[in-house]
């Protein structure tokens, strides 16, 4: 109601070509058409798949993950990938708030989303998080917590200990890069929750979070981020 408001008296601009932007969304026609949707994930992981699937991915049937389900409306892909390194990278929150809004809007088409009780922010280790100045997983949380009227437990969830950038390591590295790198310093017991991230790639980050909060006690654990890498 606000946002359509304000959006009367001043004109709004498209967050990738600076053109005029006329839906609620700061993005043209143009441009969302462009957008790399995920149209056929996998059911359980989120992957991108090359058709529907009425069962999970062949990954997911040998090894499901902690998380009980990914659901993230973009593939890592041009131009959703420009709008992520411009939050990541250069702390654009006007790309923010339309990842997060993209994200919100993808989540009210999820039957399963409505049972999370709680949004929980992918921490960054203090030393990252001082370096950034901010923590882009937050940034997102705060528009999907204004959209669907969720809490964000900040501090639920704690990098406890520094570790190597996931983009320097392949798969079976980035797991061992995060063993036990997650703390749950709060109570959690029966709690649904809802890991936030911008990029998954190989879900090994949300996989050791979602670990740490399951052994704390949590009922369940979804992920919700914004673009998924196809494998």
């Amino acid at each position: 109601m606000v946002n359509n408001w304000l959006r009367r008296p001043w004109p709004c601009y498209c967050a990738l070509c600076g053109g005029h932007a006329a839906g609620p969304l700061d993005l043209c026609d143009g441009c969302a058409d462009e957008l790399p949707w995920l149209l056929h994930p996998c059911m359980r992981c989120g992957v991108p798949l090359p058709a529907p699937s009425a069962v999970p991915c062949g990954g997911c049937l040998q090894r499901p993950p902690r998380f009980q389900h990914c659901f993230s409306p973009l593939c890592y892909q041009s131009p959703a990938a420009e709008l992520v390194a411009a939050l990541k990278f250069h702390g654009n929150l006007s790309a923010g708030n339309l990842l997060g809004e993209l994200l919100a809007h993808h989540l009210r088409e999820q039957p399963a989303a409505t049972m999370v009780e709680a949004l929980v922010p992918i921490p960054l280790h203090w030393r990252r998080r001082w370096q950034r100045g901010f923590n882009q997983s937050e940034v997102l949380a705060d528009v999907v917590r204004r959209r669907l009227r969720l809490p964000v437990a900040h501090g639920l969830l704690r990098r406890s200990r520094h570790t190597t950038p996931q983009q320097q390591l392949d798969a079976a590295a980035r797991a061992r890069n995060l063993r036990q790198a997650f703390t749950v310093p709060r109570a959690v017991a029966g709690r649904h929750l809802a890991l936030i991230d911008d990029v998954a790639t190989t879900g090994a980050t949300a996989e050791a979070a979602a670990d740490a909060l399951l052994i704390a006690g949590a009922a369940s654990v979804q992920l919700w981020c914004v673009t998924r890498t196809p494998l």
